[in-house]
């Protein structure tokens, strides 16, 4: 349980891609260009410089999709992670595109009978996302990736789930 808490700290902050990674991210160049001023969606504030979700919980709201979107990584208590894309140009959140990389300490992203913790990868200037997955709560270092965009509202795989860096 404490490697899962070490690791989301970890990876909470982590937006920078290298290699191949890049190059899979300028094939899926951004649709949108957004430069005006984040609005925060209903309930969410923001205090000395931080924002906070609906359940009070500090996120990073900043454009790290698509010219105009923000992947949130949002913590819920104990185990708890769950991910939301928010239109940052005017504070709409779509909870469901992600609902199957949620974790609690119940459910979480099962592979070969382990469970993994999903991290989202993407870039403000592009329309790919490459979904880490990153050991959980075993001993085992073998991570995983997979190559998705989002079509029509919801994820679409464009890779299988293959053997990848561990960020």
């Amino acid at each position: 349980m404490k490697k899962i808490f070490v690791t989301m700290f970890l990876l909470i902050s982590i937006s920078i891609c290298y290699g191949q990674e890049d190059a899979f991210f300028k094939n899926y160049p951004a649709e949108n260009k957004y430069n005006g001023k984040i609005v925060l969606p209903e309930g969410y504030r923001k205090e000395e410089g931080l924002i906070f979700n609906d359940i009070n919980k500090a996120v990073e709201l900043t454009i790290n999709y698509n010219g105009k979107y923000a992947i949130v990584r949002n913590s819920c208590g104990t185990g708890c992670m769950y991910l939301t894309l928010v239109d940052v140009s005017n504070g709409k959140v779509d909870e469901n595109i992600f609902a199957d990389y949620n974790i609690n300490e119940i459910t979480a992203m099962e592979i070969n009978g382990e469970r993994y913790i999903s991290i989202p990868l993407s870039k403000k200037e592009s329309r790919g996302i490459i979904m880490k997955y990153i050991p959980a709560d075993s001993a085992d270092e073998t991570c995983y990736e997979q190559k998705f965009i989002i079509e029509n509202r919801k994820l679409k795989a464009l890779s299988d789930i293959t053997t990848g860096k561990c960020i």
